[in-house]
């Protein structure tokens, strides 16, 4: 009859129905996707992704259910409702799925990215950085000191330890870790893959510090000044930005992080607290030993004591320092403090001309140079000033001795890139720094300078070739 045809046609196929779908998706009576280990019906919705366990198949089971970590953050305040009628707070876990006390010590340490996780709820990429930072870039990061020095233990230790409470500190360690492990990686194609894995931790970690500072107090401050101190590294570790990037800032009217905006943050810190609340508990190993006498002068320059030769500065310094006090324009008399600053830094280093050392124990830090800097000098940079690019220039002189492997690549880089920037306009007055930052290489780079017809200077390469990998 034709009653029958029209049900035939309007009837249904036949499909074998799943029930391995999420529980909230049951809850809310629609069909899930099964994606793990978030449903793209939560992930839209914003809400926690929850799973049963194999043996709640069984309807006398107890009913419990698989949470995953990440599920377990609050939604951003953002997040505003859509238009509709009003619905159930659906991000209310169930009691009997997950208590309270679990999510929070789930979310503070196991809150990591997605990439990279196993089958099994482990993330293999996040258990592999660990594992590096405690077996190898710790150990760089304590300067050579023995595995039972206090420093040492602080960084294989107590570092990853205050990360399980800061979750912003845990990403700046991989972050680190990735950009050490790259540094080491042969295939191109491995390196990239941990620099964009560094770049992801470290952009997650330095939200987290920025939410952290917004309101300071004795009991995360400690925190704040090691995830600091961790994207200090970091941005050293990343390489260099490109030409402009002179690695104190960028040229021109670039806001990018850089050397200066994390060492404002550092003193910033620094002076706000006091040591006795900044260094407590797990930070105590950074703290001054109690009694450690007063810093003086050391009885012979840092060369002396690694065995180094001793280079003869002062003729060249004291060229850079006329060429500066006879500069006119607005900077002229801002370059005056980083020169004194970088001759006593030298001096700390190589010695004054009779071989001994007469400055504090604090120049013989070459990077305390850039921790003693003023803005106005940065701002002399950013507006390409001949004197300022001529003394950053001498500065990589000692930075190319600091042999820490975050620091591989920069001065040659500085070196180069104020070489395109100065056109030869500087002449022979960065001959000098830029032969000695390139003479510990395989092959000794020839710098001659030599006069064109219209009166400019010219830079040319004699049997060197020099590529920075730097730029991507």
């Amino acid at each position: 009859s034709s009653t029958e045809v029209n049900m035939a046609k309007h009837s249904r196929r036949p499909h074998k129905k799943s029930r391995a779908g999420c529980i909230n998706c049951k809850r809310r009576k629609i069909k899930c996707d099964e994606t793990k280990p978030r449903c793209s019906s939560c992930l839209s919705f914003g809400i926690v992704c929850s799973w049963p366990t194999l043996d709640q198949q069984s309807p006398k089971a107890p009913k419990r259910a698989i949470v995953y970590a990440d599920e377990l953050l609050p939604r951003a305040a953002s997040c505003r409702r859509r238009r509709g009628r009003p619905r159930n707070d659906w991000r209310i876990l169930p009691s009997d799925a997950w208590n309270e006390s679990n999510a929070n010590s789930a979310v503070a340490t196991l809150n990591m990215t997605d990439t990279g996780t196993h089958a099994d709820g482990l993330n293999l990429e996040d258990t592999e950085l660990l594992l590096h930072f405690v077996q190898s870039t710790a150990q760089s990061l304590s300067g050579g000191l023995s595995p039972d020095d206090r420093i040492t233990k602080f960084w294989t230790t107590n570092a990853p330890l205050i990360g399980l409470s800061y979750p912003f500190v845990l990403h700046l360690i991989y972050a680190l870790t990735a950009y050490h492990i790259a540094v080491q990686c042969s295939d191109e194609e491995r390196k990239l893959h941990y620099k964009t894995l560094a770049s992801k931790h470290l952009a997650r970690g330095t939200a987290g510090l920025a939410s952290t500072t917004s309101h300071l107090d004795d009991n995360n401050c400690g925190a704040a000044y090691l995830g600091a101190t961790l994207m200090c590294y970091c941005n050293f570790a990343a390489g260099p930005g490109g030409p402009e990037d002179l690695m104190i800032c960028y040229l021109g009217n670039k806001q990018n992080i850089r050397w200066i905006n994390l060492v404002s943050g550092l003193r910033l810190i620094r002076e706000a607290f006091t040591p006795s609340a900044l260094f407590a508990g797990l930070m105590s190993p950074l703290s001054p030993l109690p009694g450690s006498p007063a810093k003086k002068a050391p009885q012979m320059p840092l060369c002396k004591k690694l065995g180094q030769a001793q280079l003869q500065w002062h003729s060249a310094l004291a060229d850079l320092k006329r060429f500066v006090i006879l500069q006119e324009g607005t900077y002229a008399k801002l370059c005056l403090h980083p020169i004194a600053e970088l001759v006593k830094l030298f001096e700390g280093i190589y010695g004054d001309e009779s071989g001994n050392c007469g400055v504090s124990q604090d120049y013989q830090y070459v990077l305390g140079w850039l921790y003693r800097l003023y803005g106005e000098y940065i701002q002399a940079i950013r507006s390409e000033d001949s004197a300022a690019l001529a003394i950053l220039t001498y500065f990589a002189v000692l930075l190319k001795t600091v042999e820490e492997w975050w620091l591989k690549g920069w001065a040659e880089h500085v070196c180069i890139a104020i070489r395109d920037i100065v056109n030869g306009n500087l002449g022979p007055l960065i001959d000098w720094p830029i032969n000695h930052v390139f003479v510990s290489h395989e092959l000794e780079p020839k710098y001659s300078w030599h006069r064109k017809r219209h009166g400019q200077y010219t830079n040319t390469l004699r049997n060197y070739k020099f590529h920075i990998k730097a730029y991507c």
